[in-house]
Order: structure tokens, then sequence, then C-alpha cells
């Protein structure tokens, strides 16, 4: 075929129909002729490429077995892979088949090192003797990977491993995988609930720079309370404070669900926070699942807040309440709301946010079916004010959908004040009455603002309240309060300045997971529960739509221009529109759940994964926003991109040098020289405060990599 082709004595599609072949099998015969001539056609040798096992070597590894090595050591002392070692020892009947599922947690032969004696260097290891190597491969271990000769009083009394490892790690390797306290801990036979933190030294470690965060959680509180709360988890390798960790850790780095946690280099972000590795998706499920089953997720929650609130009363005298719509894109029957952002009404769940005056979100309260802020701010005011203070007023500025006078007039005996918008006002005030004028602070790179506001008392409902009106852009913007002594430029830059509010859930939306749904799973509604009848809603539509054909055939049986409808029909539509309303006059407007059909009653889903996670992001966030204070006087452009050069600094990659119980982070230099003077302001701040790693003695220091133009 090769020569017929070089001759050019016919085309590929010829040879290959007189040879019958495929026009492939011709062509890849022209290159092989011209590539190596007629040895290159010769087809080479089927069937195993490699020699076989020679018999002394059989020999060599069935003796090695039944003195009781693992193929682990097997293959350290003949130099054999596992894989041929196991073969030859399961033709010779000495593989236990249902002890395979225990082969994976073999392990290197390593005696447990007392605590007392210090830890071998890389160093040292690598220059002893191979007397000593094949001591340790000698020592009788068994198929769990434990000594033989050691008791269960010995394992569990073992000392844990110490917490530090000055080893270095290469750039791009994980750290050592403990695998002693990994056969421990699934053995039941660890000793701890999890764990301790063990750092090592190495560069490029990818996000180091998370670990400013870290710094800081100890003082934040949230790992105390979470202890406090939940005590401690089943005992494994990763417990309660590791789980915690990694959750912080991804939302530092926005990471908005746990799968996304295997992406990327779990087994070099294990480092920030002392393990081998981050724990896997299917291990921080089960210990989500774990915590869930408590119930404690609202505890968790109002303990965390009540701590905040104790720590920054001041701040927390003013709070912003609001509630804030997740569109739900399953099939439970969940409740439908008006969603402002998309301008039209969608299944999703409400939550009720608490934000205090700076803005920080503080607690989360997840609504009932019928839910509405209302009941929010007149039910659980009481405790939030206990926290604050009995003796101090609370000022709570709120949205229009709050509004009843009522409610208002019950809190000012209360001594909760209420600062909102005006609802349904008749007309607007005289222009005369605007006599009084309110400059507001100038804003950074803005200028003072000055506005004609009324301030006086005005009757609603039979109460008495003070009304602040203010004139913007010829429109009357009207407050509503009962506080009679606050300020007028205080109350009008408060009620502005509940957009910090919006913009912190849009924030969110954006760079965290507060619209993530956290877990599937949903529970039906108490059949006590009255909800809206969904026979008296679509009987609603109905009449509506009837209302509209009949204005419409009105109108046009008036309009000369057009076509005039027949009698008949009108009184067809106007019959049509009685009957609907007679029968939606017969359906109650209200309806038990318990009297719906099973497939049609609504469901709610269980808040308890969706609160944990809430907990740890809004201690990120409280975090995130000191960080974003102290960086203030090292970053003009903190106000615009401080946010941005944070996340920046977060995921930067680092190096990190272990020794005498500090772990020294030196992070790489950033894009810019002003951003890279920043982060070492940042670092430098940060050291003054000598911060530790969360439950541990371990310090954490900062530096920054030194550009190497300013070197020069």
């Amino acid at each position: 075929m090769a020569q017929l082709s070089q001759q050019k004595l016919g085309t590929h599609e010829e040879i290959a129909s007189a040879f019958h072949c495929s026009r492939n099998t011709v062509h890849r015969a022209c290159k092989a002729y011209m590539k190596a001539g007629l040895p290159g056609l010769i087809l080479e040798k089927t069937g195993p490429k490699t020699k076989r096992t020679p018999a002394g070597l059989v020999s060599k590894i069935i003796k090695l077995r039944k003195e009781g090595e693992t193929f682990r050591a097997i293959q350290e002392e003949l130099g054999v892979c596992i894989a041929q070692a196991y073969n030859i020892c399961k033709e010779n009947g000495l593989v236990d088949e249902q002890k395979q599922k225990e082969l994976e947690l073999k392990q290197e032969k390593t005696a447990a090192v007392p605590a007392s004696q210090p830890r071998e260097t890389e160093a040292a290891k690598a220059i002893e003797s191979p007397a000593r190597k094949t001591q340790e491969r000698r020592a009788p271990v068994s198929d769990d990977g434990l000594m033989e000769d050691a008791t269960e009083e010995e394992i569990s009394s073992a000392p844990m491993p110490a917490f530090m490892n000055e080893t270095e790690v290469e750039p791009g390797e994980a750290a050592p995988p403990r695998s002693l306290e990994r056969v421990l801990a699934s053995c039941g036979k660890l000793g701890l609930p999890e764990v301790e933190a063990e750092f090592v030294s190495g560069s490029e470690v990818p996000s180091a720079g998370s670990l400013l965060g870290m710094a800081f959680l100890t003082e934040e509180g949230s790992l105390e309370v979470a202890r406090k709360v939940y005590g401690r988890l089943s005992n494994g390798f990763y417990g309660l404070r590791n789980t915690v960790l990694t959750l912080f850790l991804g939302a530092l780095l926005r990471v908005k669900t746990v799968d996304a946690f295997q992406h990327g280099t779990p087994h070099l972000s294990g480092r920030l926070i002392g393990l081998g590795r981050l724990p896997e998706t299917r291990t921080i499920s089960r210990k989500l699942k774990e915590i869930a089953q408590r119930k404690l997720g609202r505890k968790f929650m109002e303990e965390r807040a009540k701590r905040h609130i104790e720590a920054n009363k001041d701040v927390c005298a003013l709070l912003y309440i609001d509630g804030h719509v997740r569109v739900y894109h399953g099939k439970r029957k969940v409740r439908k709301h008006m969603v402002n952002r998309m301008g039209r009404c969608k299944k999703s769940i409400v939550d009720y946010w608490v934000h205090d005056g700076n803005g920080a979100p503080i607690l989360k309260i997840d609504g009932d079916y019928n839910d509405s802020v209302q009941r929010i701010v007149k039910d659980e005011l009481g405790e939030i004010h206990a926290w604050v203070g009995q003796d101090q007023w609370l000022t709570v500025i709120v949205d229009r959908e709050v509004w009843s006078p009522q409610l208002f007039d019950h809190l000012r005996s209360e001594q909760v004040y209420i600062v909102t918008y005006r609802k349904n006002r008749n007309a607007d005030y005289p222009a005369s009455e605007f006599t009084k004028t309110v400059v507001l602070p100038k804003r950074p790179k803005g200028k003072p603002k000055k506005l004609q506001v009324r301030d006086q008392s005005v009757t609603i409902s039979k109460k008495q309240f003070r009304s602040v009106t203010f004139l913007q852009d010829e429109r009357q913007v009207e407050i509503i309060l009962t506080d009679k002594e606050r300020p007028v430029e205080k109350v009008i830059h408060d009620i502005a300045n509940r957009w910090c509010q919006e913009n912190d859930f849009k924030y969110r939306r954006h760079q965290s997971s507060l619209d993530r749904i956290r877990s599937y799973a949903f529970e039906p509604v108490p059949a006590d529960v009255k909800i809206l009848n969904p026979a008296h809603t679509q009987l609603d539509k109905q009449v509506k739509q009837a209302e509209k054909i009949l204005s419409r055939l009105m109108l046009a049986r008036s309009d000369k221009k057009k076509k005039s409808p027949k009698p008949e029909e009108v009184r067809a539509a106007r019959k049509e529109l009685n009957e609907l309303q007679k029968q939606r006059r017969a359906v109650g407007t209200k309806i038990q759940v318990g009297d719906l059909p099973e497939d049609e009653r609504p469901e709610l889903q269980v808040p308890e994964k969706k609160l944990f996670f809430d907990v740890i992001e809004m201690a990120a966030d409280s975090i995130e926003r000191r960080l974003l204070g102290m960086l203030a006087s090292h970053y003009k452009q903190h106000r615009k991109d401080g946010r941005e050069l944070l996340r920046q600094i977060f995921n930067n990659t680092g190096d990190m040098h272990v020794e005498n119980g500090c772990v020294t982070v030196r992070l790489n230099y950033l894009a810019s020289p002003n951003q890279t003077q920043a982060m070492e302001g940042l670092c430098n701040d940060i050291n003054h405060l000598n911060p530790k790693f969360p439950e541990s003695d371990i310090r954490l220091r900062f530096e920054v990599h030194p550009h190497p133009d300013h070197e020069m």
C-alpha cells in the first residue's frame, strides 16, 4: 500500500478499496513508511510489555507477607509496586477479602513520638542509617495501622503531636497528612473532640492573606459563642472549630457553596487553618447535618447578636429593621411575595434583618408563613431592648410597611422611638410653613446640602406625632417620629442612611450567599394556621378580569368613533361580573391549612443550616468592616474600592514561617505601590494587637515582601 501510494499508482481511496481496509489505514501505513522505511511497517509484539516477576522475587514477597508485613513495607523493602505485591499475595491466598476496606487505613509504620522528645527535622531523617529504616519497617503493625503490641489504654493515653511543625514544605506541596491522627480518629481512639492546629513552613501558600481576618475571629466572638451553644460535635478529625474556621475562610474568600471548597487547591488551603487539607464536601455536609439536628440555630444567632449589642451599645441604640425577599426556584409549595427588584410576584422566602446604626447586620429573624415586619417590630423589639438596656431609649427606623399609629404609640410607652415615612398623606403642606433651613453635614468629596424644613406636630388616628417634612426637588418628603427632642439634622440623616441596609442586601447578594437556600429540608405549615384562601384569590382574579371587560365595553359604547357594542354583550358581561362577585362573597377570605387538600398545603423551609451559615457570614462581614476602618488611614480610596482591595489581600499569596510558637505570614506585593503600602500599614496595625490563632496559643505576625524596584 505504501509503495503504490508513493509511486502514485492509485489514490488512497482506490488502494483502500483494493486491500479491503479503511482510508486511515492506508494513510498511517504511508506515514510510517515515509518516516522509518520498511522497519517502520513491522508490527510490534502484542501482549505484556514487561517481564514476568522472577521466581526469587515472588518467594521474597510471599515470605515478607507471611511475616506480617504490609504491602507498603514490601514496596519499600523490595522496590516493587504495591499492585504487583498485592496480585502475587492474592494468587497465593495471602489476602483476606473481608479486610479490603481497612487497607485504605494502612500507613507507614511510624512509632508514636513522646511529647518530651523533640520532633525530628527533615534533614535528620535524610541522614538516618539504613539499619534504622529497616528496623522501623519491620516493626509489627496491624491492618488498621496501629502498633500490634500497643494496648487500648496505651493508645488512648498516647500524647498528641505538638501543635507546631517546624518542617518546611515545598511550594505547591500539601502539608503532612497527619496519617496517624486520621487513623486514630477513624477508629474512635483519637482521645480529643478534634485535632489541634499544626502549621508548617512553606512558600507560595494560596490565599495566605485571609489569615488577616482569622486574626480577629477570637475577639469577634462567634467561635466562642458557637462553643457555648453547641458544645462539641462528635469526635473526629474535623470538629466544631475546624468546621467554623472552614466556613469562615470561605466567607472571606467569597465561596458561596459548600461544593466550591473542592475547587482550586483544598490540599493547600488547609494549611491556613492548620490542617493537611480542607474537609471534603461530604464531611462538611455531615457536620452541618449534625449541627442542624440540634435545632440551636436561632439561639446561636441571638447569642451572637446579644454579644455584639452589649459591646456596641451606642451604635446599637439606633436600629434599622427591614425584610429581604429570597427568590425560590424549586418545586416546593412556597408562598409568593412581591419582589421589587424584579417588579413581579414570585415564589420566595422572606427574612427579617436587623442592622445597627453603622449598617452592619446583627440579627436575622426567620418569619412564619403569615409574618410581617409589623409583627417582628412588635414582638422582637422587647428582647433587643433588654440587650441594649431598659434604661436607654431605643430608636428604630423602618419602612412604610410597618405603618401603624397604634403600634407607634404603644412602643413609645415602652421607651422605643419609631422613625418612618408617612403613609397615605392626603395633600401637601403650604409652602409658607417651611420656615426652617437645615444644613446637612458635608459628605466626602461633596458640598453641604441646604434643605427647607417644616417641623410641627400632627394628629393621626387621634394620636399625636412629630412631623418633619423637607423639600427635595420640589417634592415634599414627610417623616413621622415619636421622638420630640431629636435634632432635625439627625432625623433627616438617619432616615436617609436607611439605604445602608438596602446597600448591604445588594452587596451580600452578589458577594456572599445571602440568597442561597443552603438546605433542601422543608416542613408543612401547621394545620391551625390561617392563610389566604386559594379559591378566593382565584375568584378575585376572575372578578378583576370581568371588570376590565365590562369597562372596555362601556367605554366603547360612549365613544362615537368606535363601533358600539350590542346591548346583549353588555348585559352578558354585567351578569357574569355579578355572578363572580356573588361567588367571591360566598367564599371566605382566610382558610385553615388543615382544611386544604394534602397536595395544596404550603410548606416552610427548615432554617437551621441557613442560620448557621448566616452567623458565620455576619462574623466575616463584621471583621471585614473593622479591617476597612483600619485601612482608612493608609488608603485614600478606601470608601470607593476599599472592599475590593481587601478582597485582593485575602486572595493574596504569601509565605509562612513557623518558629517558636509564632506563624509569620509574609505576603506578596500587590499590583500598585500604593496598594502594597496600604497592605503593609494594615499588617503593622494588626501586629500591634498581638493576635493569636483561634483557640490556641499560636501567635500570628504579618509582613510584606519588599518590591524588587524598591530594593534597587
